[in-house]
């Protein structure tokens, strides 16, 4: 592969990853504000790790979540993580994992996210 396509993969590859907040938000599921984003490729560009952090304003889950329960003790936006995580999994090939790692269901001021490979979460999940 020429340097030249090796660009074309890359930028296909993050224009893919864009989509997903975007699908997120005309759904009407949340608004997201992405924070942090890297990604390594191997030498035959395969995704070898990534790492993508962020907001969810004005989450439906947690909006709903605290209408008919109050405040939860643990995240409650499992939706939005699921299809995060089976997104970016999706795309990259391999398993990428979400967490929330701060809920407006338990009282935050927003849900804040951070996704990982595997190998980037240490191992451990």
């Amino acid at each position: 592969m020429t340097l030249k396509n090796e660009e074309k993969s890359q930028a296909i590859t993050r224009e893919s990853f864009k989509k997903g907040p975007t699908l997120h938000m005309m759904r009407g599921y949340t608004e997201v504000v992405r924070t942090h984003f890297s990604i390594d490729y191997n030498s035959d560009q395969s995704v070898q790790c990534i790492h993508v952090e962020g907001k969810w304003l004005n989450s439906y889950e947690a909006e709903e979540y605290i209408k008919q329960f109050g405040c939860s003790n643990s995240p409650v936006c499992h939706t939005l993580v699921g299809y995060a995580s089976g997104y970016y999994s999706e795309i990259c090939q391999k398993s990428v994992y979400f967490k929330e790692v701060s809920c407006k269901g338990m009282g935050d001021s927003h849900c804040s996210y951070v996704g990982k490979t595997l190998q980037e979460w240490g191992g451990r999940y």
